[in-house]
């Protein structure tokens, strides 16, 4: 199970994420990882993030992956959090229509 808490107030937002995840191999067998990143920089330049739980995969590529490669790509210069996750998903939607599935 995670654990993600986001504290607002009028100048700020505080977020924190666990880092346990479970890995599953049959009905059976899991092994428990006390080390995964859940919470990723969307941008050097401001202070924006993304929080990640459940399936940390889009169109068969990993999430965090995809976060990185956006990081990089895009200048990062969003005014507000809105322009972010639009642009965010934007390059999301570009990806998931030129991956093969």
């Amino acid at each position: 199970m995670t654990a993600e808490v986001a504290i607002l107030n009028k100048a700020a937002v505080a977020l924190a994420a666990d880092s346990a995840v479970t890995i599953s191999s049959g009905s059976s067998q899991q092994k428990i990882f006390d080390s995964a990143d859940k919470l990723f920089e969307l941008s050097t330049s401001v202070p924006v993030a993304v929080m990640v739980n459940g399936d940390m995969n889009f169109s068969q590529a990993p999430l965090p992956v995809l976060i990185k490669d956006f990081r990089g790509k895009i200048a990062g210069d969003f005014r507000t959090v809105v322009e972010a996750s639009k642009e965010f998903l934007s390059f999301l939607t570009k990806f998931g229509v030129s991956s093969p599935q």
